[in-house]
């Protein structure tokens, strides 16, 4: 399966002619979307690549993952695609390979959100693990530092997925436990302690340098885009005495990161495969 009908299939469309279809039945149903949002025209070039919380201040709704993106609305996933100025790096990319103009623009959406996202769950990961390692251990009773790894957790879950992925079913009821614990019903505490002290023993935090949005992209972006761009990882030039392929470029256009090194993305890519 392409990158292309992956997208489509995740979206519940069968054809790009139906995907077509669809967008011209929004556009005209529709005179202003209320979740779209318009960028000023300053900012048509790099408002699109902005971090997940400066995207969230300009729109209303909550920031999704990748996921909840895909599973939720079509309609509004494709509004808040179209709403955003053409990607700079990504989209044209996307283009140049064959890609149709509406699927570059939500590919290129969807690459730069999850960037965002596995660099945010990589830097929340440290401390939802050592709060839920804190409330883990017997004899943690003082209520106000149960209450600040509480309120750590609440925030981790209403930011990031980490603390979905490591409690899994889970989640549902540990979250509802968070706010009784916060405003200090001790009733909570023991049965927050106990789901904490089932999930710690197989948690971990991962080694290794942090993953910033850049590299995040471009991992996705090799991983969902090898039938368009082969195997190829980067391309070194040593005239140049630099990285010169395409995917690289797109990269540091997207991201404002002149500097970005595509090795990372490919060693944690060809780790995972």
């Amino acid at each position: 399966m392409t990158m292309i009908e992956g997208i489509l299939k995740a979206l519940g469309i069968q054809t790009y002619m139906g995907f077509l279809d669809l967008v011209s039945r929004m556009r005209s149903s529709a005179r202003e979307p209320p979740c779209a949002a318009r960028l000023p025209s300053s900012r048509a070039v790099t408002g699109f690549a902005k971090p997940v919380g400066e995207l969230s201040k300009r729109q209303p709704g909550p920031v999704l993952t990748a996921g909840e993106i895909l599973r939720g609305s079509t309609g509004e996933y494709l509004v808040r695609a179209f709403s955003y100025p053409p990607s700079p790096g990504y989209e044209p990319l996307l283009i140049s390979l064959g890609v149709p103009l509406g699927l570059a623009r939500l590919a290129a959406y969807l690459f730069i959100r999850v960037g965002y996202r596995v660099a945010n769950d990589n830097a929340t990961r440290p401390h939802v693990v050592e709060a839920l390692r804190f409330l883990a251990k017997p004899g943690r009773l003082r209520p106000s530092a149960i209450a600040r790894r509480a309120k750590i957790l609440l925030s981790a879950r209403r930011d990031s997925s980490v603390l979905e992925e490591i409690l899994q079913n889970a989640d549902i009821e540990f979250a509802e436990l968070l706010e009784p614990v916060i405003e200090g019903r001790e009733s909570a505490h023991c049965r927050l302690r106990a789901m904490a002290a089932a999930v710690a023993p197989r948690i971990r935090v991962n080694r290794g340098p942090k993953i910033c949005a850049a590299s995040a992209a471009h991992e996705f972006f090799l991983k969902e885009s090898t039938p368009l761009i082969g195997s190829r990882a980067y391309t070194w030039d040593d005239l140049a005495e630099d990285y010169v392929d395409e995917l690289t470029q797109a990269t540091r256009i997207e991201f404002g990161e002149p500097d970005f090194d595509p090795r990372p993305a490919r060693r944690r890519l060809t780790r995972a495969t």
